[in-house]
């Protein structure tokens, strides 16, 4: 029963790098959370919403790596260009 949550506490934990804080002051760290919270929300919303281009007849429905998609998701969220290359990346 627990296994959504632990999963979704992981990720956070160890690709979303919630694991150190930057901060030593409380509203820092309060920031730092929301950040990252934020950060993982959008990245679940657009692994949700991503197409897997696979062929029809395939024994094994392949899963899209959140790993790759949060890495995409920093580089798209910081810079300004290429926009439309990452999301055709994505």
């Amino acid at each position: 029963m627990r296994q959504n949550e632990e999963t979704s506490f992981w990720k956070l934990k160890y690709t979303i790098c919630l694991i150190n804080w930057h901060s030593n002051k409380y509203d820092g760290i309060l920031h730092e959370i929301s950040a990252s919270m934020l950060l993982y929300n959008f990245c679940e919303l657009v692994t949700n919403h991503a197409i897997d281009k696979t062929a029809e007849n395939v024994k094994y429905v392949y899963k899209i790596n959140f790993v790759i998609i949060v890495n995409l998701c920093r580089v798209y969220l910081k810079n300004s260009s290429d926009k439309a290359e990452i999301m055709l990346l994505i």
